[in-house]
């Protein structure tokens, strides 16, 4: 049985942006620019660290990093001090790091 249906192109049903041609286009991130792209936002999680509490209170941010950040405040060890980073760095790619980047600036400034 053949569809009798008319098919659209996958990129203009899914509302994507699309070449001349018809094509989806794809920003290409090469190994390296991911790797920077996450050591900046783990840099920023340690920061956040070694904020105080009152500080900390005044960045809106979601619950499991709050919570993961004060943890990182009580851990001794350096191997896991080390793996919270990384957690925290993780959890940082799920958000949009803007908003935590200028509040910590704020806070760096004494506003």
């Amino acid at each position: 049985m053949s569809c009798s249906k008319k098919r659209e192109p996958r990129s203009q049903c899914a509302g994507l942006p699309t070449t001349d041609n018809g094509f989806t286009e794809i920003e290409y991130k090469s190994k390296t620019q991911k790797k920077k792209e996450a050591m900046a936002l783990q840099v920023l999680g340690e920061k956040l660290v070694k904020l105080s509490a009152k500080q900390l209170e005044q960045i809106d941010l979601p619950e499991e990093i709050y919570d993961a950040v004060r943890f990182a405040k009580t851990i001794r060890k350096h191997g896991a001090f080390k793996r919270q980073m990384q957690y925290i760095g993780t959890l940082m790619r799920k958000i949009d790091p803007a908003p935590v980047q200028e509040a910590f600036c704020k806070i760096e400034q004494g506003s």
